[in-house]
Protein backbone atom coordinates (compact mmCIF):
# COMPACT_ATOMS: atom_id res chain seq x y z
CA UNK A 1 0.00 0.00 0.00
CA UNK A 2 1.91 3.21 -0.94
CA UNK A 3 -0.43 5.33 0.37
CA UNK A 4 0.01 7.46 3.63
CA UNK A 5 0.47 4.71 6.00
CA UNK A 6 2.50 2.51 3.61
CA UNK A 7 4.57 -0.65 4.76
CA UNK A 8 7.71 0.79 5.03
CA UNK A 9 11.19 -1.12 5.18
CA UNK A 10 12.49 1.42 8.16
CA UNK A 11 10.40 1.14 10.52
CA UNK A 12 11.12 3.98 12.73
CA UNK A 13 10.26 6.21 9.90
CA UNK A 14 7.11 4.97 9.07
CA UNK A 15 6.52 5.83 12.47
CA UNK A 16 7.21 9.31 12.41
CA UNK A 17 4.75 9.85 10.18
CA UNK A 18 1.69 8.71 12.00
CA UNK A 19 3.94 11.14 15.01
CA UNK A 20 4.31 14.05 13.23
CA UNK A 21 0.19 13.91 12.97
CA UNK A 22 -0.11 13.05 16.56
CA UNK A 23 2.56 16.08 17.45
CA UNK A 24 1.20 18.31 14.95
CA UNK A 25 -2.80 17.84 16.08
CA UNK A 26 -1.36 17.97 19.73
CA UNK A 27 0.46 21.44 19.24
CA UNK A 28 -2.68 22.62 16.69
CA UNK A 29 -5.50 22.10 19.33
CA UNK A 30 -2.99 24.06 21.70
CA UNK A 31 -2.28 27.20 20.05
CA UNK A 32 -6.25 27.20 19.06
CA UNK A 33 -7.44 27.83 22.26
CA UNK A 34 -4.59 30.34 22.72
CA UNK A 35 -5.30 32.41 19.59
CA UNK A 36 -9.47 31.97 19.88
CA UNK A 37 -9.20 33.38 23.26
CA UNK A 38 -6.67 36.32 22.43
CA UNK A 39 -8.88 39.25 21.34
CA UNK A 40 -6.10 41.49 19.82
CA UNK A 41 -5.49 38.21 16.90
CA UNK A 42 -6.97 39.43 13.80
CA UNK A 43 -10.42 37.44 12.84
CA UNK A 44 -8.54 35.50 9.83
CA UNK A 45 -5.81 34.05 11.85
CA UNK A 46 -8.58 32.88 14.27
CA UNK A 47 -10.10 30.95 11.58
CA UNK A 48 -7.08 29.31 10.26
CA UNK A 49 -6.96 28.04 14.49
CA UNK A 50 -10.77 27.26 14.63
CA UNK A 51 -10.26 23.39 13.25
CA UNK A 52 -9.30 21.92 17.16
CA UNK A 53 -12.39 19.53 17.02
CA UNK A 54 -11.06 18.34 12.99
CA UNK A 55 -7.39 17.69 15.10
CA UNK A 56 -9.06 15.80 17.53
CA UNK A 57 -11.22 13.47 14.93
CA UNK A 58 -7.57 12.89 13.89
CA UNK A 59 -6.40 11.52 17.84
CA UNK A 60 -9.48 9.43 17.29
CA UNK A 61 -8.76 8.08 13.47
CA UNK A 62 -4.52 7.71 14.75
CA UNK A 63 -5.57 5.98 18.05
CA UNK A 64 -7.63 3.26 15.91
CA UNK A 65 -4.61 2.56 13.64
CA UNK A 66 -1.86 2.33 17.11
CA UNK A 67 -4.32 0.25 19.18
CA UNK A 68 -4.67 -2.35 16.08
CA UNK A 69 -0.96 -2.42 14.93
CA UNK A 70 0.06 -3.32 19.18
CA UNK A 71 -2.85 -5.62 19.24
CA UNK A 72 -2.13 -7.55 15.95
CA UNK A 73 1.74 -7.68 16.99
CA UNK A 74 1.14 -9.01 20.34
CA UNK A 75 1.09 -12.65 20.61
CA UNK A 76 -0.35 -12.86 24.32
CA UNK A 77 -3.94 -11.37 23.46
CA UNK A 78 -4.52 -11.36 27.08
CA UNK A 79 -7.37 -9.33 28.15
CA UNK A 80 -5.95 -8.25 31.73
CA UNK A 81 -2.57 -7.23 30.38
CA UNK A 82 -4.49 -4.72 27.33
CA UNK A 83 -6.42 -3.31 30.30
CA UNK A 84 -3.94 -2.53 32.43
CA UNK A 85 -2.02 -0.99 29.53
CA UNK A 86 -4.73 0.93 29.01
CA UNK A 87 -5.18 2.14 32.32
CA UNK A 88 -2.14 3.29 33.32
CA UNK A 89 -1.61 5.32 30.08
CA UNK A 90 -4.48 7.44 29.96
CA UNK A 91 -5.05 7.61 33.45
CA UNK A 92 -2.02 8.73 35.40
CA UNK A 93 -1.40 11.90 32.88
CA UNK A 94 -5.24 12.31 33.28
CA UNK A 95 -5.05 12.50 37.33
CA UNK A 96 -1.94 14.58 37.21
CA UNK A 97 -4.05 17.43 34.80
CA UNK A 98 -7.38 17.32 37.57
CA UNK A 99 -4.59 17.83 40.57
CA UNK A 100 -3.33 20.62 38.49
CA UNK A 101 -6.76 22.22 38.59
CA UNK A 102 -7.09 22.02 42.05
CA UNK A 103 -4.23 23.81 42.50
CA UNK A 104 -4.15 26.48 40.22
CA UNK A 105 -7.88 26.94 39.77
CA UNK A 106 -10.05 28.36 42.90
CA UNK A 107 -11.80 25.75 44.39
CA UNK A 108 -15.33 27.29 44.37
CA UNK A 109 -15.20 25.32 40.41
CA UNK A 110 -15.00 22.35 42.21
CA UNK A 111 -17.95 20.16 42.47
CA UNK A 112 -18.22 16.78 43.49
CA UNK A 113 -20.25 15.01 40.73
CA UNK A 114 -17.82 16.78 38.35
CA UNK A 115 -14.60 15.21 39.93
CA UNK A 116 -16.15 11.48 39.80
CA UNK A 117 -18.29 11.95 36.64
CA UNK A 118 -14.39 12.53 35.26
CA UNK A 119 -13.04 9.75 37.22
CA UNK A 120 -15.84 7.50 35.68
CA UNK A 121 -15.02 9.26 32.02
CA UNK A 122 -18.16 10.12 31.51
CA UNK A 123 -17.42 13.77 30.68
CA UNK A 124 -18.07 15.96 27.96
CA UNK A 125 -19.22 19.27 26.27
CA UNK A 126 -22.66 20.65 27.59
CA UNK A 127 -22.39 23.50 25.47
CA UNK A 128 -22.38 21.65 22.64
CA UNK A 129 -24.24 18.81 23.02
CA UNK A 130 -27.37 17.74 24.99
CA UNK A 131 -27.23 14.68 27.26
CA UNK A 132 -23.69 15.02 28.76
CA UNK A 133 -23.76 13.75 32.68
CA UNK A 134 -20.76 16.40 33.41
CA UNK A 135 -18.62 18.57 31.91
CA UNK A 136 -15.00 18.72 32.09
CA UNK A 137 -13.17 18.73 35.32
CA UNK A 138 -13.24 22.56 36.61
CA UNK A 139 -13.37 23.55 32.90
CA UNK A 140 -10.33 21.98 31.02
CA UNK A 141 -12.13 21.71 27.63
CA UNK A 142 -9.35 19.13 25.94
CA UNK A 143 -10.64 16.69 28.45
CA UNK A 144 -13.82 15.97 26.66
CA UNK A 145 -12.18 13.39 24.16
CA UNK A 146 -10.78 11.69 26.79
CA UNK A 147 -14.54 9.48 27.62
CA UNK A 148 -14.33 8.63 24.18
CA UNK A 149 -11.16 7.03 23.77
CA UNK A 150 -11.60 5.06 26.83
CA UNK A 151 -15.07 4.04 25.15
CA UNK A 152 -13.23 3.01 22.33
CA UNK A 153 -10.02 1.32 24.45
CA UNK A 154 -13.21 -0.71 26.52
CA UNK A 155 -15.05 -1.91 23.35
CA UNK A 156 -12.17 -2.41 21.37
CA UNK A 157 -10.91 -6.30 22.59
CA UNK A 158 -14.77 -7.60 22.63
CA UNK A 159 -15.82 -5.80 19.67
CA UNK A 160 -12.77 -7.38 17.65
CA UNK A 161 -13.05 -11.08 18.95
CA UNK A 162 -16.38 -11.36 18.18
CA UNK A 163 -16.06 -9.97 14.09
CA UNK A 164 -12.65 -9.33 13.98
CA UNK A 165 -12.08 -11.95 11.20
CA UNK A 166 -15.16 -11.08 9.32
CA UNK A 167 -14.31 -9.44 5.60
CA UNK A 168 -17.50 -7.37 6.93
CA UNK A 169 -16.63 -6.12 10.08
CA UNK A 170 -16.63 -2.75 9.03
CA UNK A 171 -20.12 -2.64 8.25
CA UNK A 172 -21.38 -4.38 11.51
CA UNK A 173 -19.48 -1.38 12.99
CA UNK A 174 -21.23 1.14 10.48
CA UNK A 175 -24.38 -0.27 11.77
CA UNK A 176 -23.69 -0.19 15.24
CA UNK A 177 -22.69 3.91 14.88
CA UNK A 178 -25.80 4.43 12.95
CA UNK A 179 -28.39 2.78 14.93
CA UNK A 180 -26.42 4.68 18.08
CA UNK A 181 -26.91 8.11 16.07
CA UNK A 182 -30.37 7.40 15.71
CA UNK A 183 -30.71 6.46 19.44
CA UNK A 184 -28.92 9.61 20.32
CA UNK A 185 -31.24 11.74 18.26
CA UNK A 186 -34.16 10.47 19.26
CA UNK A 187 -32.55 10.19 23.15
CA UNK A 188 -29.84 12.49 23.53
CA UNK A 189 -27.66 10.80 26.27
CA UNK A 190 -23.84 10.45 26.04
CA UNK A 191 -23.43 7.05 26.52
CA UNK A 192 -24.79 6.47 22.59
CA UNK A 193 -22.19 8.88 21.75
CA UNK A 194 -19.22 6.67 22.17
CA UNK A 195 -20.46 3.56 19.84
CA UNK A 196 -21.81 6.39 17.50
CA UNK A 197 -18.20 7.25 17.04
CA UNK A 198 -16.49 3.91 17.05
CA UNK A 199 -16.91 4.01 13.19
CA UNK A 200 -14.36 7.11 13.13
CA UNK A 201 -11.73 5.18 15.65
CA UNK A 202 -12.52 1.96 13.85
CA UNK A 203 -11.38 3.53 10.38
CA UNK A 204 -7.68 4.04 11.96
CA UNK A 205 -8.04 0.56 12.69
CA UNK A 206 -8.85 -0.59 9.29
CA UNK A 207 -6.12 1.39 7.54
CA UNK A 208 -3.72 -0.40 9.99
CA UNK A 209 -5.13 -3.36 8.46
CA UNK A 210 -3.66 -2.70 5.29
CA UNK A 211 -0.09 -2.80 6.13
CA UNK A 212 -0.51 -5.76 9.35
CA UNK A 213 0.70 -9.69 7.78
CA UNK A 214 -2.32 -11.88 8.38
CA UNK A 215 -4.93 -9.46 8.40
CA UNK A 216 -8.49 -8.09 6.84
CA UNK A 217 -7.31 -6.16 3.76
CA UNK A 218 -10.17 -5.43 1.78
CA UNK A 219 -10.46 -1.82 2.63
CA UNK A 220 -10.91 0.98 0.33
CA UNK A 221 -12.49 4.49 -0.37
CA UNK A 222 -15.41 2.89 -1.74
CA UNK A 223 -16.14 0.75 1.22
CA UNK A 224 -14.96 3.89 3.67
CA UNK A 225 -17.73 5.82 1.83
CA UNK A 226 -20.12 3.48 2.55
CA UNK A 227 -19.19 3.32 5.71
CA UNK A 228 -19.64 6.98 6.34
CA UNK A 229 -22.52 7.69 3.84
CA UNK A 230 -25.74 6.52 5.99
CA UNK A 231 -24.61 8.15 9.18
CA UNK A 232 -23.75 11.37 7.33
CA UNK A 233 -27.63 11.23 5.76
CA UNK A 234 -28.69 10.82 9.23
CA UNK A 235 -26.71 14.09 10.22
CA UNK A 236 -27.52 16.02 7.12
CA UNK A 237 -31.03 15.32 7.44
CA UNK A 238 -31.02 16.50 11.22
CA UNK A 239 -29.33 19.63 10.50
CA UNK A 240 -31.50 20.68 7.99
CA UNK A 241 -34.76 19.73 10.16
CA UNK A 242 -33.22 21.26 13.00
CA UNK A 243 -32.22 24.77 11.24
CA UNK A 244 -35.81 24.75 9.24
CA UNK A 245 -37.79 24.17 12.57
CA UNK A 246 -35.54 25.85 15.63
CA UNK A 247 -33.25 28.14 13.34
CA UNK A 248 -29.95 26.20 15.07
CA UNK A 249 -26.97 25.92 12.71
CA UNK A 250 -24.14 26.93 14.72
CA UNK A 251 -20.64 24.98 13.65
CA UNK A 252 -20.03 24.24 17.00
CA UNK A 253 -22.91 22.98 18.30
CA UNK A 254 -24.98 19.75 17.76
CA UNK A 255 -26.09 18.54 15.08
CA UNK A 256 -23.55 20.54 12.74
CA UNK A 257 -20.87 20.29 14.61
CA UNK A 258 -21.33 16.10 14.29
CA UNK A 259 -21.48 16.77 10.79
CA UNK A 260 -18.10 18.28 10.70
CA UNK A 261 -16.59 15.31 12.29
CA UNK A 262 -17.61 12.93 10.35
CA UNK A 263 -17.16 14.89 7.07
CA UNK A 264 -13.76 15.12 8.26
CA UNK A 265 -13.10 11.87 9.32
CA UNK A 266 -14.37 10.59 5.77
CA UNK A 267 -12.32 13.13 4.16
CA UNK A 268 -8.86 12.30 6.27
CA UNK A 269 -9.64 8.50 5.83
CA UNK A 270 -9.82 8.98 1.88
CA UNK A 271 -7.15 11.59 1.59
CA UNK A 272 -5.06 8.48 3.76
CA UNK A 273 -6.34 6.14 1.38
CA UNK A 274 -4.52 8.06 -1.69
CA UNK A 275 -2.11 9.23 -0.35
CA UNK A 276 -0.10 11.50 -2.67
CA UNK A 277 -0.25 15.39 -1.99
CA UNK A 278 -1.68 14.87 1.45
CA UNK A 279 1.56 12.12 2.31
CA UNK A 280 4.13 15.81 1.12
CA UNK A 281 2.14 18.15 2.73
CA UNK A 282 2.90 15.62 6.25
CA UNK A 283 6.42 14.77 4.96
CA UNK A 284 7.25 18.53 3.97
CA UNK A 285 5.08 20.87 6.61
CA UNK A 286 4.27 19.09 9.10
CA UNK A 287 7.22 16.11 9.89
CA UNK A 288 9.26 18.25 12.08
CA UNK A 289 5.90 18.03 14.88
CA UNK A 290 7.39 14.01 15.50
CA UNK A 291 9.34 15.90 17.82
CA UNK A 292 6.38 16.47 19.88
CA UNK A 293 4.48 13.32 19.63
CA UNK A 294 5.95 11.77 22.82
CA UNK A 295 4.66 14.16 25.14
CA UNK A 296 1.63 14.93 22.79
CA UNK A 297 -1.12 13.59 25.34
CA UNK A 298 0.86 15.77 27.86
CA UNK A 299 0.81 18.79 26.15
CA UNK A 300 -3.34 18.20 25.50
CA UNK A 301 -4.27 17.70 28.72
CA UNK A 302 -2.40 20.17 30.73
CA UNK A 303 -2.25 23.02 28.14
CA UNK A 304 -5.43 24.74 28.69
CA UNK A 305 -4.86 25.09 32.54
CA UNK A 306 -1.72 26.99 31.95
CA UNK A 307 -1.98 28.72 28.94
CA UNK A 308 -6.09 30.31 29.06
CA UNK A 309 -7.23 29.47 33.04
CA UNK A 310 -3.77 30.49 34.91
CA UNK A 311 -3.30 34.16 35.08
CA UNK A 312 -0.44 35.45 35.46
CA UNK A 313 -0.69 39.11 35.55
CA UNK A 314 2.19 39.38 33.86
CA UNK A 315 2.58 41.22 30.44
CA UNK A 316 1.82 38.82 27.22
CA UNK A 317 5.56 38.91 25.93
CA UNK A 318 6.69 37.40 29.00
CA UNK A 319 3.48 35.67 30.13
CA UNK A 320 3.61 33.70 26.46
CA UNK A 321 6.88 31.95 26.80
CA UNK A 322 6.52 31.35 30.77
CA UNK A 323 3.46 28.81 29.73
CA UNK A 324 5.35 27.22 26.87
CA UNK A 325 7.80 26.68 29.11
CA UNK A 326 5.80 25.22 32.34
CA UNK A 327 3.59 23.08 29.77
CA UNK A 328 6.75 21.29 27.62
CA UNK A 329 8.53 21.21 31.27
CA UNK A 330 5.67 18.89 32.54
CA UNK A 331 4.60 17.05 29.55
CA UNK A 332 8.17 15.92 29.34
CA UNK A 333 8.02 14.92 33.48
CA UNK A 334 4.92 13.15 33.59
CA UNK A 335 5.27 11.28 30.16
CA UNK A 336 8.96 10.79 29.18
CA UNK A 337 10.36 10.52 33.33
CA UNK A 338 7.30 9.59 35.67
CA UNK A 339 5.26 7.34 33.34
CA UNK A 340 8.04 4.54 32.68
CA UNK A 341 8.06 4.66 36.22
CA UNK A 342 4.54 3.87 36.61
CA UNK A 343 4.38 1.79 33.89
CA UNK A 344 7.28 -0.36 35.96
CA UNK A 345 4.33 -0.43 39.36
CA UNK A 346 1.37 -1.10 37.58
CA UNK A 347 1.39 -4.43 35.74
Amino acid sequence: MDKLFSENKNLAQKNLTLEALRGFSSFYVAIGHWVLSYSPIHPSVKFLFSFGQEAVIIFFILSGYVIHTSWTHNINKDLKSYFIKRFRRIYFPFIIALGLSLIILPLSKFTWKEFIGNLLMLQDFSSGKPGVFVDSFMGNAPLWSLSYEWGFYLLFPFVYIAIGNKDSRLFYIMFISFISMLAYILFPNHLFLIPAYLIIWWCGLELSSLKTILSNKTFNVKRAFIAFFPILLLLTITTIYRQVNFGEFRAGVYPLLFLRHFTFAFLFVFLALKGGMFKLFIKSIIFPFHHLAPISYGFYIFHYIIFIQWSTGISWYFDIPLKLIIVFALSYLVEIKCQPIINRYIK
